[in-house]
């Protein structure tokens, strides 16, 4: 965690994600995605479970999913581990994991 913290204090975006035009985040406090294009302190998530379907960010949702409030509208799709992982944080972030 430090040395990433460490990457993050001294990078810029366009060099830590070349290619990139934004990075899309889950916005836990607004529950919506966001599209960020400077570096911030996030949290990542990385799982692979094989063949499950996925709920996906599609040009034609995508301005609806950047609206305040749009993740609870569509929480019945998406997959459990991202719903828990959304309550996780909540919890670490009200302090009680420290």
């Amino acid at each position: 965690m430090a040395e990433c913290a460490g990457f993050a204090r001294h990078a810029t975006f366009l060099i830590a994600f070349r290619g990139l035009r934004f990075l899309r985040l889950i916005d836990t406090e607004a529950d919506c995605l966001v599209e960020k294009r400077n570096l911030e302190k996030y949290v990542a998530l990385s799982y692979v479970w094989g063949a499950v379907s996925n709920f996906r960010l599609t040009r034609a949702n995508r301005a609806a999913l950047l609206a305040p409030g749009s993740l609870k509208k569509v929480s019945h799709l998406l997959p459990e581990t991202i719903k828990d992982t959304i309550a996780l944080f909540g919890v670490w972030k009200a302090g009680i994991f420290g």
